[in-house]
């Protein structure tokens, strides 16, 4: 065993029905995530990473029959993380690249495979591209995409042109000036664009052409959301048709508080959770149910009734059955890089200890197969240890069972056999809180012929059934 990340791990108690850090993630960066459910079921989950030179773009998958998470991508640090899928396994990940004067980006991932493909390439200025906010795309050939200053792409073959667009951009206007968050085109001859204001265009085959209100009223649609609106406080949903009012018996019935509260949509625009609550999204009606969220949520998505929420500290699961977890313990613990630790209550006070080989110049990571000496890191509860200088200081390899323990005399004490840089085995009687050397046995004695090397495993065991242990 290697204590690499040798704070100690304590067990949870088995929490009740609820969720749990599936997948720790750091270093996710300040923009805003994304997570998708292909049409396999598989969840794909991308953070930007941080905005400097040093920061990590990262997409993580998780097939349908997979227990845990994959890092199927790393690159550069990212801005407007796209997903798509048209294919189980497989995912169309575009993004701007912050570093590189936000050149747009897109990628197929795929098993072990990143292909590159052609993405919108268009200058804002001699400093910096026109920004991709979003992509849809149907193959590698064929697709749309849409950004900054109200941009509209087609891609057809291997090559982007600009489409007409009902959403000007004029010069002196701001940046963020209907920029384009979010398009899907579902038919030939329907879809539909959301800006980040909230201003929405739909499809119709022939050019996209700006949607008005419900009866004249102001609608805010919401970006990813498949036509969602809020209108004086109710959910609206636009189709190719028309406006949709959304009726509902959750309690409160308003779409402006749930908006307050966080809502968050995922890409179908099917689902939405805030803290307190999960809202399914039906043709016609929405319903909620109470769910208790204790973490942030950055991104979140679905798939057969269980949800995955992409955290500040990585990615959290809803789970109907005790799961035991794990987390770092709290207070003073152990080093981190200590190699082979070996737990054991050495002073029979109901915690367990951690003896372990360390070099003699105390450098952390431990060698492997370097010269050490075996170190006491005794446990005083809470999570806390403290070293102690009560183990005798024999020289020896930072390798496997090199040091033993248990009760050799029958005193109830645990005594220590240890095997040293030499070869020679020594069984050490504890006294108090130290050790008497009781017998030594050389390499010649255990090995006549020589064997290979001079690493001793050693194993304590009752061979013989008389309830002694032997070495």
């Amino acid at each position: 065993m290697n204590l690499a990340a040798a704070s100690l791990i304590t067990l949870l108690s088995a929490s009740p029905p609820g969720w749990y850090l599936e997948q720790p993630l750091s270093q996710l960066g300040g923009d805003v995530d994304a997570m998708y459910t292909d049409p396999g079921g598989g969840i794909w989950a991308a953070v930007t990473g941080e905005t400097t030179a040093e920061g990590r773009a990262r997409v993580y998958y998780r097939a349908p029959d997979a227990d845990g998470w994959r890092e199927v991508y790393a690159g550069p640090t990212a801005t407007d993380l796209s997903l798509r899928s048209v294919r189980p396994g497989e995912l169309y990940l575009g993004f701007n690249q912050p570093i590189r004067a936000f050149q747009p980006t897109l990628l197929r991932l795929g098993g072990d495979e990143v292909v590159r493909l052609p993405a919108p390439a268009e200058r804002l200025d001699e400093f910096e591209y026109l920004q991709v906010g979003d992509y849809d795309l149907h193959a590698d050939d064929d697709g749309w995409a849409c950004g900054q200053h109200g941009a509209i792409w087609r891609l057809e073959g291997d090559a982007w042109t600009r489409v007409p667009s009902p959403l000007p951009w004029r010069e002196g206007d701001p940046h963020a000036r209907n920029y384009c968050a979010a398009i899907e085109v579902s038919a030939p001859d329907d879809g539909l664009l959301v800006t980040v204001e909230g201003r929405g265009a739909r499809w119709d085959g022939r050019a996209w052409r700006l949607i008005e209100g419900p009866n004249g009223q102001v609608a805010k649609l919401l970006p990813r959301g498949d036509g969602l609106a809020v209108v004086d406080g109710a959910f609206y949903r636009h189709l190719a048709g028309g406006w949709i009012e959304l009726s509902t018996s959750c309690d409160p019935p308003s779409a402006t508080e749930l908006l307050r509260r966080g809502l968050m949509l995922d890409r179908s625009g099917a689902l939405g959770l805030t803290p307190e609550r999960v809202i399914e999204f039906g043709p016609a009606s929405w319903s909620c149910r109470p769910i208790e969220l204790d973490f942030g949520m950055r991104a979140f998505a679905a798939h057969d009734g269980v949800i995955w929420v992409l955290s500040d500290d990585g990615i959290h699961r809803q789970e109907s059955r005790r799961i035991v977890t794990f987390e770092d313990a709290p207070g003073e613990s152990l080093p981190r890089g200590l190699q082979y630790p070996l737990p054991v209550d050495l002073d029979l006070d109901g915690d367990l200890d951690v003896i372990a080989a360390a070099s003699s110049a105390d450098v952390l990571p431990s060698t492997v197969a370097a010269p050490g000496v075996p170190v006491l890191w005794r446990n005083l509860g809470g999570g806390a240890f403290q070293r102690s200088a009560e183990l005798p200081p024999v020289e020896l390899r930072i390798m496997p069972n090199q040091i033993a323990v248990g009760d050799l005399d029958g005193d109830a004490d645990l005594d220590l056999v240890t095997s040293d840089i030499r070869g020679v085995i020594t069984l050490w009687r504890r006294e108090d809180d130290r050790y008497r050397p009781l017998e030594t046995w050389t390499r010649e004695q255990i090995d006549p012929a020589g064997g290979n090397g001079l690493v001793v495993p050693i194993y304590l065991a009752d061979f013989e059934g008389d309830g002694d242990l032997d070495v």
